[in-house]
């Protein structure tokens, strides 16, 4: 099964990108900030897309990894990475793997879900600062919910 049919067999709502013809695979370069909330036991990650500069269309969204453990991990890797398979440990979990300019994060789940996946239309400066911008993981972060 390659990516993608992995991904829309497992994530839910995975749907929604084929509705406004989004983008799939999901890659590494793809991902803004990953927000953890360790009370809820929840990780979110944001989603920011750009097609290639011969079309311009922008679509935005987020992950929601429930029931989540987590390590945040550094790596010799320079680009971004989008890894999504069954547990190594229990096939029963998912395992996610997101890196991007050597640093990254491995979540271990029972649950994904895509939400909120939209096409939005930006003027073509802040398109290309955003397309640039994702090139070289400007929006990559990781950060804990203090709530």
């Amino acid at each position: 099964m390659d990516k993608i049919d992995f991904f829309k067999a497992n994530v839910k709502n995975a749907h929604l990108i084929d509705d406004i013809e989004g983008i799939l695979p999901i890659e590494g370069n793809h991902i803004g900030q990953i927000l953890i909330n360790e009370t809820d036991r929840t990780v979110l990650i944001e989603i920011k897309q750009c097609t290639k500069p011969q079309i311009i269309e922008y679509f935005e969204g987020h992950i929601l990894c429930r029931d989540a453990e987590f390590e945040v991990i550094t790596t010799d890797i320079n680009g971004g990475v989008f890894i999504l398979n069954k547990g190594k440990d229990n096939p029963s979990r998912y395992e996610l793997q997101l890196n991007n300019n050597r640093q990254g994060i491995i979540i271990k789940c029972s649950e994904i879900e895509l939400i909120d996946y939209r096409n939005i239309h930006k003027p073509i400066e802040e398109y290309k600062d955003i397309f640039i911008g994702c090139q070289f993981g400007k929006f990559f972060s990781i950060k804990y919910d203090k709530r």
